[in-house]
């Protein structure tokens, strides 16, 4: 039997939340659900033998390795309870833009292939991808923008190593921490890469064979050194998942195929994608048969769109 395993990292809108677990479940289908450690668990709850909530939970910061250890904390789950098939990670943010017969169809067709974006560092990032690993990504909190990430004279980049220099001094001075210029010493200090390891990259969302995951978490137990490079490394769940994954393949990635959440940005250099609304039903139901999903959505903003696409895939099973 050739399961269908959704992990769900939720960190708002519960609701919401609730919303797409009952969208997604089904026969042959189970949900792992990781609530960030700074909300309320009790809010996002929903009562079926087929959803668990991770007890193993994280406090996640945008762009940060928490992000990186929720999802294994689910994915450790997920093998602990002998699944098998594919496991698809996406957001509470997410939501499905094909019927869940057809997503089963899609994957069981599929069965031999991961689905992830994973192109080598300098093709995902060609202008910054020496950030990637020679930054230092440094947290002041919790909070999503309230971090830096600072350069070593490594990267040959001195106006950006200049601009971040001034951004943690200032932040020294207006928080009172003198410690925080400590972490200057850090410029100096070229970070050490991981001995025969080819960084590759692309979107965090992906769908990857439990076959693949096993290998991933034992690769991953049996080389400390590689988490640990990716602490402080600037959004490293774009990094972490990929480099894993081609490492375990032997760099044979016949097997891989692009991710099947579909996302869609206002402009080219933004951080995250545009949060779609109703206007965006026309691209969404545009969206390639390759795509199962999009990203993103909020119900606090428009609550339409999602209805929408639910009337669109009534009406084409229907017909």
């Amino acid at each position: 039997m050739h399961e269908i395993i959704y992990i769900i990292l939720a960190h708002k809108n519960p609701d919401q939340v609730k919303r797409l677990i009952r969208k997604l479940v089904s026969d042959d289908v189970y949900i792992y659900v990781h609530v960030d450690l700074n909300s309320a668990i009790a809010d996002f709850l929903e009562e079926s033998e087929r959803v668990f909530f991770v007890k193993n939970r994280t406090p996640c910061c945008w762009g940060d390795f928490s992000i990186v250890e929720a999802t294994l904390s689910c994915i450790r789950e997920v093998i602990k309870h002998s699944r098998h098939g594919h496991v698809i990670l996406i957001s509470g943010q997410d939501y499905p833009i094909r019927n869940n017969d057809e997503i089963k169809t899609f994957f069981r067709k599929n069965e031999n292939y991961d689905f992830i974006d994973c192109k080598p560092i300098k093709e995902a990032w060609p202008q910054k991808y020496i950030y990637r690993i020679q930054a230092y990504k440094i947290n002041f909190s919790g909070l999503r923008n309230d971090f830096i990430y600072l350069p070593t004279l490594f990267t040959f980049r001195p106006r950006g190593i200049l601009k971040n220099v001034l951004k943690l001094v200032r932040k020294a001075l207006s928080d009172k921490k003198i410690i925080y210029l400590l972490l200057l010493s850090k410029i100096f200090i070229k970070k050490k890469l991981l001995k025969k390891v080819d960084f590759f990259g692309g979107s965090q969302w992906w769908a990857l064979r439990t076959i693949s995951l096993k290998k991933i978490i034992s690769f991953v137990e049996k080389n400390p050194n590689f988490s640990n490079f990716f602490k402080d490394a600037l959004i490293p769940d774009e990094l972490f998942f990929q480099t894993a994954l081609v490492n375990i393949c032997e760099n044979n990635t016949t097997a891989i195929k692009p991710k099947i959440v579909y996302l869609s940005w206002d402009k080219a250099n933004d951080l995250s994608p545009k949060t779609f609304l109703i206007k965006d039903i026309a691209e969404i139901s545009s969206a390639s048969t390759e795509k199962l999903f999009a990203r993103k959505f909020d119900q606090t903003l428009d609550q339409q769109v999602m209805d929408e696409i639910d009337r669109n895939l009534k009406k084409l099973l229907s017909e």
